[in-house]
């Protein structure tokens, strides 16, 4: 082993200005007194300049003129230089191009001690693009969170953790809370207590739609019920799904949830009105087939004792069914004497017009008053009244 690298030829030394210019990132050297001792081809083609129009310059001269807290880098760099660190240090300096431009960088600064004494070797990162990410996802969160808050529908989202990120205007206030502000710490507490299921079963935050969702669940119009102190109860119709990227990594969860009250309270009446109609008709083929003589109607009203079913086909019948012959009474022809008790029945009942001591009938206006005596012998039967 030793006689193979013996045999290898030995190491050429690196040139140093070859070997920054391989390096993607701009790179720049400056030594105690501020003056550029060096310049990368990255940092050419970020800045807009040369290495010759940088070199041996001081910064304040240059044309890029960096800026740290929107101060001439000249004072941080003395204090640099005197703290000595052991590792880089990370700033944000503001560089400007050729043609004027302000520059945001990412400033990776360490303190290199060599022969000729030490140097700041700086390494440079555009923020540029980093900072039109941010601004752009900015502004995509402040277009999404506006677009929710419009909406009269509860949404609430949660992250790759389970953690929630998000609950819209809508859902705040079916829940009590302010309209604004950041996610309650405490919605995992706080918002279990109001939840129940359709059959009012309390839930806990691991059975709520959000977190069945985010374990893999796909939830569509499940019903919640939603109980605040105070307040009326309402029930939600929840849609529920898991937000997954390319990958089919997990990224999170939401639930959408529209209120459905008095959808499921008509639903509820329609229900309990065709079971009572039911039970009605049931209960009313019943009575009629144990007592025929009790006609089905409302209030199943009997007939009474002795009236006469008119005959069949009659104007004044009413329709369904009819009892047999055999619970019929019997006519009477008109040349048959009524009983005795019949007679004394229609008697007893007030008569339109009453009847005389002579057998004649009268206007009750010229009746006097009947005595109990009198009435008495109409019961027994007497043919004379009693005076």
């Amino acid at each position: 082993m030793a006689d193979r690298n013996d045999a290898l030829p030995p190491l050429v030394p690196l040139d140093g200005a070859a070997l920054l210019d391989s390096v993607q990132e701009a790179f720049l050297a400056v030594d105690p007194q501020g003056v550029v001792r060096g310049f990368n081809r990255a940092a050419e083609e970020l800045l807009g300049m040369t290495a010759a129009e940088v070199c041996g310059r001081h910064l304040d001269d240059t044309g890029f003129r960096p800026e740290y807290e929107d101060q001439p880098i000249g004072a941080a760099l003395g204090r640099l230089f005197a703290a000595r660190p052991s590792g880089p240090i990370v700033r944000v300096l503001t560089v400007r191009r050729r043609d004027g431009h302000r520059l945001g960088t990412r400033a990776a600064i360490s303190v290199v001690h060599g022969s000729a004494g030490p140097l700041a070797c700086v390494f440079l990162t555009d923020l540029s693009s980093q900072t039109a990410a941010e601004d752009a996802a900015e502004r995509h969160a402040a277009f999404l969170s506006a677009l929710l808050d419009s909406l009269s529908v509860g949404v609430v989202a949660c992250d790759d953790s389970g953690r929630v990120i998000l609950i819209n205007r809508a859902l705040r206030r079916v829940h009590g809370e302010p309209e604004d502000g950041p996610v309650p710490a405490d919605l995992v507490l706080t918002h279990p207590r109001h939840l129940f299921d359709a059959d009012g079963n309390p839930l806990d935050w691991e059975r709520t739609p959000l977190m069945r969702a985010w374990r893999g669940e796909h939830l569509a119009a499940e019903d919640i019920v939603i109980r605040v102190p105070e307040r009326r109860t309402r029930i939600f119709a929840t849609t529920a799904q898991q937000i997954t990227g390319r990958g089919g990594q997990r990224l999170g969860a939401v639930a959408v949830a529209h209120e459905v009250t008095v959808q499921r309270h008509t639903e509820r009446f329609r229900a309990c009105h065709r079971e009572v109609g039911q039970a009605l008709r049931v209960s009313a083929s019943i009575v009629e087939q144990r007592h025929p003589g009790l006609r089905p109607g409302p209030g199943l009203r009997p007939l009474l004792p002795g009236r006469q079913r008119p005959p069949s086909g009659h104007p004044g019948q009413r329709a369904g069914p009819q009892p047999g012959p055999d619970h019929r009474p019997a006519a009477r022809r008109r040349d048959q004497p009524a009983p005795a008790a019949a007679l004394r029945h229609d008697r007893l009942r007030t008569p339109p017009r009453a009847r005389s001591r002579t057998g004649t009938w009268r206007s009750p206006a010229r009746v006097r008053r009947v005595s109990a005596r009198q009435r008495w012998a109409v019961l027994m039967g007497s043919e004379e009244v009693g005076r």
